[in-house]
């Protein structure tokens, strides 16, 4: 499938989506796996009090998440796009970070989406190449 759609409302909802990645979950999901599976390769001491805080806020804005995907199959509509995969390599550390917030079945639409995208062939390729958890 092509990852950026030529069709000019399919770009405009990939644009949106992206933005949703960007400012809703990148900025949780990273920061949270970073203060737990990324601190201890410095030297650091994770902090779990702000791990939790982070993944409380990163659940708040998947509750929207399952509003969207109650609609449509992907981030950005019934195809899959490269919105999907912005979400794949911190999404994926989230569970070495000691979270299973995206196989919360609170979030069904999130679950089902999950499912979908980590289960695709390319993802698949190339997940185990991905931090393993020391959590």
């Amino acid at each position: 499938p092509k990852l950026i759609p030529a069709d000019i409302k399919k770009k405009a909802l990939f644009e949106q989506a992206a933005s949703i990645e960007l400012n809703n979950f990148d900025p949780f999901a990273s920061k949270a796996v970073a203060e737990i599976v990324f601190k201890p390769y410095l030297g650091l001491t994770p902090n779990k009090e702000v791990h939790q805080e982070l993944i409380v806020e990163l659940g708040k804005r998947l509750d929207a998440y399952n509003v969207i995907l109650s609609k449509q199959k992907y981030i950005a509509g019934d195809e899959f796009t490269l919105a999907d995969l912005f979400h794949l390599p911190y999404g994926w550390l989230l569970k070495a970070s000691g979270s299973d917030i995206l196989y919360d079945e609170k979030r069904p639409n999130v679950v089902r989406w999950w499912k979908d995208i980590t289960s695709r062939d390319s993802w698949q390729a190339v997940k185990d190449n991905v931090i393993e958890s020391n959590a």
